[in-house]
């Protein structure tokens, strides 16, 4: 028969000695340095200025320009853009892309268009090439790219100015210029 002296580690009892040795050495470590500081009174925290903002903000100076003329001198320049708009010509990319359950591409739509001015100068979209389609999952006809493209813009011409209550809020630095909103 073997016999197992007293004082001998087996080697599983080995790692549990090392983990309760390891957690001593921590609390020793955790007990000085809470010695170190000892408890009392603390510091209050630094100040912090804090500032409710209620409603719109005012500006802080008045505008060079009374507000009246500067929504008139803006409502102009719309006027300017919706009466060249049409003179200009573009090119329309429309693509759409599908991805199936693994999120992989599955299917893209991609057709493009060339605005082109008949005879009696209307403006009209051409395709350059037949729309190209390898959609799986959703359905889409190029009836249904004009659709996406006939968002009309928008623009606050001096016409339709009494149908708005527009109002002067301040300026900012925006790309280099300053902006008025």
């Amino acid at each position: 028969m073997l016999r197992i002296p007293p004082n001998f580690v087996n080697l599983q009892t080995r790692p549990r000695i090392l983990l309760v040795a390891v957690a001593g050495s921590l609390l020793a470590i955790s007990g000085a340095a809470a010695q170190e500081n000892p408890a009392g009174p603390q510091a209050p925290p630094p100040e912090h200025k804090i500032e409710r903002v209620i409603g719109v903000a005012q500006p802080e100076a008045p505008p060079s320009l009374p507000p009246v003329q500067i929504i008139n001198s803006f409502t102009k320049k719309e006027d300017l853009y919706f009466a060249e708009r049409p003179l200009y010509s573009y090119r329309r990319t429309v693509r759409i892309q599908e991805f199936g359950p693994d999120g992989k591409p599955a299917g893209e739509y991609d057709a493009t268009y060339q605005a082109v001015r008949s005879s009696s100068g209307q403006l009209y979209e051409k395709a350059l090439a037949a729309p190209q389609s390898s959609l799986q999952y959703l359905q889409f006809e190029p009836d249904d790219a004009h659709y996406l493209g006939s968002v009309p813009a928008f623009p606050l011409t001096t016409d339709q100015l009494s149908k708005y209550n527009v109002k002067f809020l301040g300026s900012e630095k925006v790309d280099e210029s300053t902006a008025t909103f």
